[in-house]
């Protein structure tokens, strides 16, 4: 065997084992790319609206927030006169509570209203559930949007967070159409250990009026990049989402990917490198 040839061989091998995983990698930064040439993603959030609680067991909205968009390449967020928290509502009726919130978007009136039973306790503060489950009732200007599966939410939670993972608002420029939309993006309650039994349904609000609805599941999700696109960037998914893949479930650490596959890959081609040129050097011819 000629020299150089083991270390050409060793380099192949190590090149070779990473090579899945680089492809991902490659193929995720590509679909990056992508998207943000074509789309600009603001999540929408809203906080600080409160909840007041009396003696007897009666309850209201003590006041309303006020909505924030979040921008990945900026680092604080920002707000917008197009898109307006305009009123939220917590009401009682029998035992059971009932909270809506209404947006405006450009001249369009979105409502969001969930239901979540009611406990009976000595203390008022105890009355609500700590967490419960319903459907989400979503109109836009007073027309009723199909029904989806439902969800798990923090009956507590007045704010975006109230259904953190479950549903989420997400403002989307077309850069190709040059038009604005308004998403409601709703999935199922499914955890990371079932990824596969994902479904999502996305409620399209254009800045004019019109409304579109489009339903579909893990697999169908794989087959438009925008899709992937936007559920992550409204945070509804149990787990970071790869383009084509299940997911992305881990979190970076030194090993991984720093190690393996980067590093790996590196000492791979050095190896690649000095075999074929230990392998294709002339011998020195001795005097």
């Amino acid at each position: 065997m000629k020299k150089g040839s083991n270390l050409l061989l060793i380099g192949i091998i190590l090149f070779t084992i990473p090579l899945p995983r680089n492809y991902i990698t490659i193929q995720q930064l590509y679909y990056d790319r992508m998207m943000q040439q074509n789309y600009h993603l603001q999540n929408v959030s809203h906080r600080e609206t409160h909840l007041y609680i009396e003696d007897k067991g009666q309850f209201g909205i003590e006041n309303i927030g006020f909505v924030s968009l979040y921008d990945p390449e900026q680092s604080l967020p920002t707000t917008s006169e197009n898109i307006q928290l305009v009123d939220a509502q917590l009401k009682k009726v029998g035992e059971r509570g009932i909270f809506e919130q209404t947006f405006s978007f450009y001249d369009q009136v979105i409502q969001l209203k969930d239901e979540f039973p009611l406990k009976k306790a000595s203390d008022p503060l105890d009355i609500f559930p700590s967490t419960s489950s319903s459907t989400i009732e979503i109109k836009v200007n007073n027309q009723l949007i199909p029904s989806f599966a439902p969800v798990t939410f923090n009956p507590w939670d007045l704010s975006s967070g109230r259904y953190f993972g479950k549903l989420g608002l997400l403002l989307v420029e077309d850069y190709k159409s040059n038009t604005e939309s308004l998403v409601v993006i709703q999935g199922t309650d499914e955890d990371i250990l079932n990824l596969e039994k994902l479904n999502w349904q996305f409620v399209w609000i254009s800045s004019d009026g019109q409304v579109k609805v489009e339903s579909f599941n893990n697999t169908e999700r794989k087959d438009f990049p925008y899709r992937t696109a936007f559920v992550n960037e409204a945070n509804v998914t149990p787990t970071r989402l790869g383009y084509k893949t299940e997911g992305i479930m881990y979190y970076p650490t030194y090993f991984d990917p720093f190690v393996y596959p980067w590093l790996t890959t590196i000492i791979s081609l050095i190896l690649i490198l000095i075999g074929l040129y230990r392998l294709f050097s002339k011998p020195k011819s001795s005097v």
